[in-house]
C-alpha cells in the first residue's frame, strides 16, 4: 500500500530566518505522520521536502534517523541479534565487534542520518592503525586483515538491519570496498610430527601423578579422520557404533562467556558418518573402558 500525501508540503519562513518546509502523509499501517525540514533558503527547504517525497514513495524512510551507530548496534543487537537463529558462537562474535571495535571508534558516535561511505573507509583505516610494541620493542598491527574483512561484514549486517527498520534509506557499508584478506598457507603436520604429538598425548594419558587424560585417543580420531576440535569435543558415546565402525558427527562443542555450548554443526554437510580405520576404533573401545573405570572410581564426584 503506498503512502498517502497532502499536497507538496507547507512552507514558512521563521523568526530566525531559516525557512520551515511541512509535510503531512499518512503511513502504510494508518498512522498519520508529520515532518519538519529546515533550510537557508525556500528554494533548499522545498528541495528537502522534495526529496522526502521521493524517498516514501520508493518505500523508503522519509529522513534517515537522528540516532547514533553505537546507540543502533546495541538496539540491534538485543533486538534482532537475540531473536535470530544464529549459532551462540556468531552471537558472541557480533556482540564482540560492537563492544570492541565500533563503540569505541569514531564511527560509533555518527549519527544514522550522517552516515556515509566515507566514515565506513575510516573505520577500516581506524581497524587497520591499531598496534602494539612487542617484548623487543617491534610495533605490530593488533588486528589481522582477515578479522577486518570479519568486522565489516558484522557492521555490514548491522547497518543492513537499520535499512529494514527504516532508520536509514541506503546502507553506507555496500557502497565501500570490502576488506579482504589472503587465504593463508596451510602446511599440513608431517607424519612424524603427527607421532610425536600422538607419542606425547600417550604419555600424559599415562602419568602416574595425576588423573589420565584420555587424550591419546582424541587426537588419534582427529589426526585419522580430520574433525575439527569441536565437533571432536562434542562426541558422545551415543555417537559411536563399535558394531559397524562408525562414528557420527552431529553436534560441536564450544565455549561462549565461559560456558559450555552444544550446538549443531554450522552446514548441512558437517553432519556426517565416518568409518575410522580399525585402530582407532580399538583406541576408542580401550578409551570407554577406561573412562568407565574411571567414572566408578569417582563415584559421586563424577564430572
Amino acid at each position: 500500500m503506498a503512502k498517502r500525501f497532502n499536497g507538496e508540503g507547507t512552507f514558512r519562513q521563521r523568526p530566525d530566518g531559516r525557512w520551515e518546509g511541512r509535510l503531512a502523509y499518512t503511513d502504510d499501517d494508518g498512522t498519520r505522520r508529520r515532518l519538519s525540514f529546515y533550510a537557508r533558503s525556500e528554494k533548499e527547504a522545498r528541495g528537502k521536502v522534495r526529496e522526502a517525497v521521493r524517498r516514501l514513495e520508493q518505500g523508503e524512510p522519509a529522513k534517515d534517523s537522528s540516532q547514533t551507530v553505537s546507540s543502533w548496534c546495541d538496539e540491534w543487537a538485543r533486538t534482532t541479534l537475540e531473536a535470530s537463529k544464529r549459532k551462540p558462537t556468531t552471537k558472541a562474535l557480533m556482540r564482540t565487534v560492537i563492544d570492541k571495535h565500533v563503540r569505541p571508534a569514531k564511527i560509533g558516535s555518527i549519527p544514522l542520518a550522517k552516515l556515509r561511505a566515507t566514515h565506513v573507509d575510516a573505520w577500516v583505516l581506524e581497524l587497520r592503525g591499531r598496534t602494539r610494541a612487542t617484548k623487543d620493542g617491534e610495533v605490530v598491527r593488533t588486528l589481522s586483515e582477515s578479522s577486518i574483512a570479519r568486522f565489516f561484514r558484522v557492521l555490514g549486517v548491522i547497518l543492513d538491519g537499520a535499512v529494514r527498520g527504516e532508520r536509514l534509506a541506503v546502507n553506507p557499508a555496500r557502497k565501500v570496498e570490502r576488506p579482504t584478506a589472503a587465504r593463508p598457507d596451510v602446511r599440513a603436520l608431517s607424519m612424524d610430527e603427527v607421532s610425536a604429538i600422538l607419542a606425547a598425548a600417550m604419555a600424559m594419558d599415562s602419568d602416574p601423578r595425576g588423573h589420565r587424560s584420555h587424550n591419546h585417543a582424541l587426537f588419534a580420531l582427529i589426526a585419522a579422520t580430520g574433525l575439527r576440535k569441536g565437533e571432536a569435543l562434542g562426541l558422545g558415546w551415543e555417537d559411536v557404533d563399535f558394531d559397524a565402525g562408525r562414528v557420527e558427527v552431529r553436534v560441536t562443542l564450544s565455549r561462549v562467556g565461559g560456558e559450555l555450548i552444544v550446538t549443531a554443526p554450522k552446514t548441512v554437510k558437517s553432519r556426517r558418518s565416518l568409518a575410522p580405520a580399525d585402530g582407532v576404533m580399538r583406541l576408542l573401545r580401550t578409551h570407554r573402558t577406561a573412562q568407565l573405570e574411571d567414572r566408578l572410581h569417582a563415584g559421586d564426584k563424577w564430572v
